[in-house]
């Protein structure tokens, strides 16, 4: 939930469309950064999800506490009502704030889901305004669940319609799209959930941390806070947050909202006793061989706990999670482990040196083979090839040393891209 605290902080100065900006070379908090309407819906969610309350009245609450954050004309007119009732919108606020829904049912999809249409149908029960709010929650449950961003997408797409075809690079350039000079219901508009949730999923999925995910969302040049509430949670999910980013947000500015942190931490301390049954079913001795390992490998470099969270782009307090056993990483951040120590996930998960060569079937170590050579004879680093195929480096490199056969979407993408071997 951080993620979309953060996210809305950061790209809070860059709203206003005279301030949007296509780059992701900016100062992360700026001098005008503020927590804006995302934030406090977001709490406002957490807070009816925590305590059981009825969702309208404690949304009003909130958003009555703290007048002035940028609320939509429509909202402010439901939120200041005696009777508020939905009115069918498909605003992307449906989504910025439902990220609770997920952090507090890392097990359960379906309450998961079920949380996400409970708190979303009091103001934003058109299909699109609930499908936003859905597609958001699972996305960020399948992060838990350690499925990499390739899995995700294919599943956001199947499930809910989504084209996530494009990356960051090819949004940028035309987006927002300008609005029709008549008014054209259903139109993708960047406030709009089909305008603005698949592009921030995308930005979240070529993340390659959490920061990384927020400058995508911001630098895309819409909806800017909203965008980066949206991707952060994901993010949060897949990479975690920076201790530095955390202390930052509540120490700067959060710290006049005593009522916002009580939340936060509560939310915090409740995510976390289930944070084992959402985030991986890898057995605990497994996990604490894991962590040893990682520590072992860590240690023989010289590298601090924070060094190493702060390569991987994640916290000190998760890495230390990781080497005490308490906590697995999703198998995409053990290839990012992996890379960092310079070593591979079969030792870190077995402790056997990587350089005694297991004796492998020669189909794969042919197949290896043909993918390095390909890879080689266009000059093309291991990074090049992983934006493309859209698979972590650290497995294209575990895929050439024979490690493994890739699965069928990497197959695919990788004939794609060079051929067939066969011919």
């Amino acid at each position: 939930m951080l993620g979309a605290i953060i996210g809305d902080i950061a790209g809070s100065m860059y709203e206003r469309k005279r301030y949007r900006i296509k780059t992701k070379d900016f100062p992360f908090f700026g001098k005008y950064c503020r927590f804006t309407d995302d934030t406090v819906c977001t709490i406002a969610v957490a807070d009816m999800l925590l305590h059981d309350l009825p969702p309208a009245e404690t949304m009003q609450a909130w958003c009555r506490r703290y007048h002035g954050r940028g609320y939509g004309g429509m909202f402010r007119e439901w939120r200041d009502s005696d009777v508020p009732e939905p009115y069918n919108s498909y605003g992307n606020g449906a989504a910025m704030r439902v990220s609770p829904a997920a952090f507090l049912n890392r097990d359960d999809l379906e309450a998961a889901l079920s949380a996400s249409d409970k708190v979303t149908e009091i103001t934003h029960n058109h299909p699109e305004g609930m499908k936003g709010a859905r597609a958001t929650v699972h996305a960020i449950w399948l992060a838990f669940q350690g499925k990499n961003p390739a899995d995700i997408r294919q599943t956001i797409t199947t499930e809910y319609g989504y084209d996530l075809t494009q990356t960051v690079d090819e949004i940028r350039p035309d987006y927002p799209p300008e609005y029709p000079p008549v008014f054209t219901p259903g139109f993708p508009g960047p406030v709009t959930c089909m305008g603005s949730v698949p592009q921030a999923i995308t930005c979240a999925l070529e993340s390659v941390s959490y920061e990384d995910a927020v400058r995508n969302a911001i630098s895309l040049g819409g909806d800017s806070d909203t965008l980066a509430a949206i991707a952060g949670p994901i993010a949060e999910a897949l990479h975690g947050i920076p201790d530095d980013l955390i202390k930052q947000t509540k120490n700067l500015y959060l710290i006049d909202a005593p009522d916002i942190r009580v939340v936060i931490e509560k939310m915090l301390r409740t995510g976390n006793e289930g944070i084992m049954r959402g985030r991986s079913s890898i057995p605990q001795d497994i996990r604490e061989i894991l962590g040893e390992n990682i520590r072992r490998e860590r240690v023989i470099r010289n590298m601090t706990q924070a060094e190493l969270a702060q390569k991987i782009g994640t916290s000190q307090m998760m890495v230390s999670r990781f080497e005490k056993g308490k906590d697995s990483p999703s198998v995409w951040r053990c290839y990012g482990i992996a890379k960092v120590l310079d070593t591979t996930v079969e030792r870190l998960l077995t402790g056997i040196d990587p350089h005694v060569q297991p004796i492998r079937s020669e189909e794969v170590i042919v197949f290896g083979n043909w993918l390095k050579e390909c890879r080689e004879r266009r000059n093309m680093t291991l990074d090049d090839v992983a934006k493309i195929v859209r698979y972590p480096p650290g497995y294209i490199r575990y895929i050439e040393t024979g490690g493994d056969m890739p699965d069928r979407e990497l197959h695919e993408a990788l004939i794609a891209l060079f051929g067939d071997p066969s011919d």
